[in-house]
């Protein structure tokens, strides 16, 4: 659901772009969008403000950022911007590591305790 929001916020917003920007997305990324979005999800966005000052979804931030990298950065900007995903990718892969690993530890210890806790019941 989020997923199919955030289409639909970018897909307004693409409806909006002017029209030399929107070129150079190409066509079968903003049919992406359309064709995934919210059929009942009313975006709730004013063209007569800068997006950077809307409340938007974290999902279509993300997107928004990419799309920004893919088709519009050019030279120097769009190396620095993959050096700064990559460091982010990075980060959370860790992140996500640490996680698992808690996350096995803990279960680890719990089949641990039931191990335990069963060979005593067989015993009495």
């Amino acid at each position: 659901m989020e997923f199919e929001e955030a289409c639909s916020e970018i897909n307004y917003i693409f409806e909006h772009m002017n029209p030399i920007d929107k070129e150079k997305i190409p066509e079968k990324v903003r049919l992406f969008f359309k064709n995934n979005k919210s059929i009942f999800y009313q975006v709730n966005l004013d063209v007569t403000k800068k997006l950077a000052s809307q409340e938007i979804k974290e999902e279509t931030k993300a997107l928004l950022q990419i799309i920004k990298y893919k088709y519009f950065l050019e030279g120097a900007k769009k190396k620095e911007f993959a050096e700064i995903l990559n460091s982010a990718i990075l980060e959370n892969s860790k992140k996500i590591d640490e996680k698992k690993s808690l996350a096995i530890y803990k279960e680890n210890k719990i089949i641990a305790f039931f191990k335990k806790f069963f060979r005593l019941n067989k015993n009495s």
